[in-house]
């Protein structure tokens, strides 16, 4: 049998534990049952010892008795009748200086006796009894002295087996908790050195599905980032197209038309903008370095001050800190940007938003509507929006923005939190990371 088996080592631990056991209940049982029958059979032979001696007209030294001779002397009985029927010797009376009458198989006040009578060759009787109760109570004394060490290997077993269980089935416990404290998107093979024989298919098995599950999720990134890709140069060139036209000779209906058109090409160059970051975001890492993040944040902020404008709201940074991080800049900006915009798109012509870098979280907060708290997990998904929030500007969202900000935050190793904001009203976008120091 394998050395590295869950069943070897199961079985190393518990055959020798059971024989153990069992050997100790036995030994137990013998010895319990030994010095039982040994103090009931000395106690039978001091009164059998003191009849004798109260029939030749003396007594024993009380010395010379057993410890359970006390015990014991009301329960034997010893007659002696001549041959002319004469009783000539009663051990009950000699021995506790009281008298019965004795029938076999009668019962007096105390118990059954259990008598047998002997006849000598002169006709002289000889009645021997014992009460049946001293019968009952040896039989129960050796079960007892049997069944209590047996019921108690019995549960010492059971409970030793059970720890050793436990023990031997740790190596299933260990690939457990590795699978339940793995993230979704984490699909690297399971280490495979070191793991019990029986253990070996199922984490062959697990890794070749992890695999797959990381070729398909792959493939279809690809495509994400290669439809996108694909999807902006006829989209660039409808729009130019479309601007090129000179729409003063063009009647109203006709112009209606083509700023439709160039609306929705828009809306396609935004929604292709970010589903190459979504699938960019869900990529593997690149390197994290040490980063100043106001420089990075301040970049962002000044990115968007044209969108602001055109919005008509207010866009502030408050700097109360130049903290550093580990972390990759482009995510960070891109991060900072997307939370910002969305801020300004859900806010309202002549408010605010303001981001303001603290030394352990960057927070964006703005005046809008806010998000109900049945909604703060949701709105990281892909494509969910709030339908009946205003919007601020002609572009419209994708739905997008902040299932970006959760998957670089993820990677980045940064926590994104909303809540309300005390100061304007509106949502609090928390970015939460660990300072590198500077």
């Amino acid at each position: 049998m394998a050395r590295n088996s869950i069943r070897a080592r199961i079985q190393r631990r518990i055959i020798p534990l059971v024989l153990l056991s069992w050997v100790a209940a036995s030994g137990f049982v013998y010895f319990g049952t030994r010095a039982e029958l040994s103090d009931a059979l000395d106690s039978q032979a001091d009164v059998m010892a003191a009849a004798l001696a109260r029939l030749q007209g003396s007594n024993l030294a009380p010395e010379a008795l057993g410890q359970h001779f006390e015990r014991y002397q009301d329960d034997y009985l010893i007659r002696i009748w001549n041959s002319q029927g004469t009783l000539v010797f009663d051990s009950l009376e000699a021995l506790t200086g009281a008298s019965g009458e004795v029938s076999a198989g009668a019962e007096n006040s105390q118990s059954i006796w259990q008598e047998r009578t002997y006849v000598t060759g002169a006709g002289e009787q000889i009645q021997i009894a014992r009460l049946g109760r001293e019968t009952n109570e040896l039989i129960l004394q050796i079960a007892a002295s049997s069944l209590l060490p047996l019921a108690l290997a019995f549960l010492g077993s059971v409970v030793l087996v059970l720890q050793l269980l436990r023990g031997g089935l740790s190596p299933l416990d260990q690939l457990s908790g590795e699978l339940a404290g793995r993230s979704a998107s984490d699909l690297q093979p399971l280490a495979e050195d070191g793991r019990a024989d029986e253990l070996q298919p199922i984490t062959q098995a697990l890794n070749g599905l992890f695999g797959r599950i990381r070729g398909f999720i792959t493939r279809e990134r690809r495509f994400v980032d290669d439809a996108a890709h694909e999807m902006r140069t006829p989209l660039t060139v409808i729009k130019a197209q479309c601007q090129a036209i000179d729409t003063t000779r063009l009647d109203p209906e006709t112009r209606e038309r083509i700023s439709s058109i160039v609306e929705g090409v828009d809306r396609m160059s935004s929604l292709s903008a970010s589903l190459l970051d979504q699938a960019r975001a869900e990529q593997a890492p690149p390197p994290l370095t040490r980063q100043r993040l106001l420089p990075l944040v301040r970049g962002a902020v000044a990115d968007l001050l044209p969108e602001a404008e055109a919005c008509n709201v207010e866009l502030e940074l408050n700097a109360l800190a130049d903290p550093w991080a580990e972390c990759a800049a482009e995510d960070l900006s891109l991060i900072v940007r997307n939370i910002a915009e969305n801020a300004i798109k859900f806010s309202a012509p002549g408010s605010r938003v303001l981001v303001t870098v603290k030394p352990g979280s960057i927070q964006v907060e703005d005046s809008g509507p806010g998000i109900p708290p049945a909604f703060r997990e949701e709105v990281f998904k892909r494509f969910v929006q709030l339908k009946e929030a205003p919007q601020n500007g002609s572009r419209p969202g994708t739905g997008l923005g902040l299932s970006i900000v959760r998957a670089l935050a993820q990677r980045n190793s940064m926590r994104p939190a909303i809540s309300s904001s005390p100061e304007l009203g509106g949502v609090l976008f928390d970015l939460r990371f660990t300072p590198a120091g500077g």
